[in-house]
């Protein structure tokens, strides 16, 4: 799914990258709030953003899961820490349990359920926001910079 502006470096490498592998790329507005819509209907297996995207996911996320109260709020504290100190460990990004009870919610209403890849560029990207992403949408970060 491209939403970058054309004129956009990242956007410019990625387009090619994509399109001479023979992918099919979904052209969406540059309006966030259309982009978070059209995530749940397109499905991308692969996710290219920059930085202030992957801000805005994180921000809405976290202050869902924060939002919550007694046992959902501790269930979510907890399924957090083990996740982001199993990815800490090197262990995979998937937990039977968590994912289960809590994240597979999260990729499947923001992102479609279906990537496999995010890729963020042109910009740094926290780690803090890095691998919150990659423990709820459960699949690996490649951050480049254009």
């Amino acid at each position: 799914m491209s939403y970058l502006p054309a004129a956009h470096v990242m956007e410019r490498a990625v387009l090619t990258c994509v399109m001479s592998c023979g992918a099919a790329v979904y052209f969406s507005s540059a309006d966030t709030v259309v982009v978070k819509s059209d995530d749940t209907v397109i499905k991308p297996t692969i996710f290219i953003s920059v930085p202030r995207l992957y801000n805005k996911f994180y921000d809405a996320i976290t202050n869902k899961l924060n939002a919550a109260t007694g046992l959902k709020k501790t269930l979510a504290q907890k399924a957090v820490a083990t996740k982001l100190e199993n990815l800490k460990s090197g262990a995979c990004y998937t937990h039977k349990l968590w994912d289960g009870l809590i994240f597979d919610k999260i990729k499947t209403g923001i992102f479609g359920g279906s990537i496999r890849w995010m890729i963020t560029g042109s910009a740094p990207l926290s780690s803090e926001v890095c691998d919150f992403l990659k423990i709820a949408v459960c699949c690996p970060m490649i951050e480049g910079y254009a």
